[in-house]
């Protein structure tokens, strides 16, 4: 279990800071961002938060090792159940007028459960990657407006 604890905290925190990922969307951010979440002002990519602490954020990452989509829906989903995340359910989901794969992911943290959502789609030579992360409860209630704007991209 302090495992699972670790890797939560890392993913809290992995959200909260704005990282060095040099990595841009190129929509203007307030089409990428889900209603009643707040954009970071300073960021270079796309990162918002809830009223209720939801995190959100879309990064880019280098297509390497170069694979399709079905790759990379596999590869995702092993590594965060082996990393010791539950998982909750997974599903094909259009990214604007890409395909895309959504995980959702569950982990305790202290005495609560958190989300993890992730997205992805296929842009060229790169992952376009969508995650959010909150406390389940509160996760809950953006849900569906997360998963709308993640529909919603054009990358």
């Amino acid at each position: 279990m302090n495992m699972t604890k670790e890797i939560v905290k890392i993913l809290i925190c992995s959200l909260i800071v704005t990282g060095s990922f040099g990595c841009s969307y190129s929509l203007p951010k307030e089409q990428n961002i889900p209603e009643g979440f707040a954009p970071y002002a300073d960021s270079k990519i796309v990162r918002a938060v809830s009223s209720d602490g939801v995190m959100y954020r879309i990064r880019r990452e280098k297509n390497e090792p170069f694979a399709e989509l079905a790759f990379w829906k596999e590869a995702l989903k092993k590594r965060m159940v082996d990393a010791g995340y539950t998982f909750m359910k997974d599903e094909d989901i259009d990214m604007g007028k890409r395909p895309g794969y959504l995980l959702e992911l569950a982990a305790p943290l202290g005495t609560q459960d958190y989300t993890y959502l992730i997205a992805l789609c296929l842009q060229d030579d790169q992952l376009v990657i969508v995650e959010a992360a909150g406390e389940m409860t509160s996760f809950k209630t953006r849900r569906q407006e997360i998963i709308a704007t993640v529909q919603g991209l054009e990358p």
